[in-house]
């Protein structure tokens, strides 16, 4: 990780001490993720290191919602979280966001003299209508664009197995996502540097791990990029005209919005490799037994020496020594997925021994044992 930051710095930090001569920005931010706190974090570093190149910066996110069953949990966004925590009585409140009325918003551009909009993992378009009012406008995402356009650039760098990465900033385009001129990219990045290793935890590793651990390498480096962008003024329309051959080398590809269809187990098609990657990536997976959706948490892979020839794609059983339920892929190498935390639908996570215990009641309604040879995941 050290490399890469030496490297970026290298060819990014010699430029900070130059002077400014425009005048200063007048930000209005749109963010709503943790990896928007990267960017908004870095405008407020540079607003108060260097208050002749930004002024003011307001804030636009989503508003805070009750969500979850019977709406008992209110989800704040992350950018909300980390405005609040600034305890700075002097910052203007968040603006939130309601896409069918603007107006608000456009009266702020007027009042305040905004002239640069930032948009980091917004989550909506921003209106043409607010881009045409302010002179310069960008978005910082995390792709080599025009690789992965679209809201999952991260999942799907990491389920396609791709070797390199990167940060572009890029202008706002009125009418779609990540198509506007590209200002800056970051060189290619290896995925192996990242060092994105799964966490050592006495406790169950969550799923989706892998994708929170890239969005942070990526948003620290991210950080760097935007800094350099805002100093050089490569926003400015002479420096993007310069800079116009910087996305030639990559093919345009979609990272469109997962749907929850893509934490379906496969029995058959999907590798026990597939499978861990899709948990490491997506989080909790779910397959069927007898007709009920079961969900898959901690699932590593283990290998043991067993006869596998008579056991079923799906088959699965307690091993008691592990604690674990151990289920069959059919793998070449006798390699085997082990689940530490299930959760049969209506029901909470449990323990593999706690789910084994409990399954027949819950499925057959019927005290008499189980035949080993029923228990079998399915696709459907």
């Amino acid at each position: 990780m050290l490399n890469i930051y030496k490297r970026l710095l290298i060819r990014w930090n010699s430029t900070l001490s130059r002077p400014i001569s425009s005048p200063p920005l007048n930000v209005l931010f749109f963010g709503t993720d943790e990896f928007s706190n990267f960017t908004l974090k870095t405008l407020f570093s540079l607003k108060n290191k260097e208050p002749k190149l930004i002024n003011s910066i307001q804030v636009v996110t989503k508003p805070s919602i009750w969500c979850g069953r019977r709406h008992s949990k209110l989800f704040i966004p992350p950018v909300t979280g980390l405005y609040n925590s600034l305890n700075d009585s002097t910052l203007p409140p968040i603006i939130p966001y309601d896409s069918n009325d603007v107006q608000p918003i456009k009266d702020l551009i007027n009042k305040e003299s905004i002239n640069m909009i930032i948009a980091t993992s917004f989550g909506y378009l921003i209106p043409a209508e607010l881009i045409k009012m302010v002179p310069y406008s960008m978005n910082v995402h995390p792709s080599l664009l025009p690789q992965y356009k679209g809201s999952s650039p991260l999942q799907y760098t990491l389920l396609n197995r791709n070797l390199v990465t990167g940060i572009t900033i890029q202008e706002l385009d009125p009418f779609k996502f990540d198509a506007g001129k590209i200002i800056e990219q970051t060189p290619e990045i290896s995925i192996e540097s990242l060092n994105l290793n799964r966490p050592i935890s006495s406790k169950p590793v969550e799923g989706g791990w892998k994708t929170l651990l890239l969005r942070d390498k990526l948003g620290e480096i991210s950080q760097n990029l935007l800094k350099n962008v805002l100093i050089k003024k490569l926003y400015l329309p002479e420096n993007i005209a310069r800079n116009s051959t910087v996305n030639k080398k990559y093919e345009r590809s979609m990272a469109p919005r997962l749907k929850k269809e893509m934490n379906r187990v496969i029995w058959g098609d999907d590798s026990i490799d597939d499978i861990v990657n899709k948990f490491d990536v997506l989080g909790p997976l779910f397959t069927f037994y007898q007709g009920k959706r079961v969900l898959l948490h901690d699932i590593t892979i283990k290998k043991l020496e067993v006869n596998l020839s008579t056991t079923a794609q799906g088959q699965f059983w307690l091993d008691t020594k592990d604690q674990s339920v151990f289920v069959n892929v059919n793998d070449q190498d006798q390699k085997l997925l082990k689940i530490g935390l299930l959760q049969l639908e209506g029901y909470p996570v449990e323990p593999a021994q706690v789910f084994m215990k409990k399954l027949n009641k819950r499925t057959n309604n019927s005290r008499l044992p189980i035949n080993p040879s029923n228990l079998v995941f399915t696709t459907t």
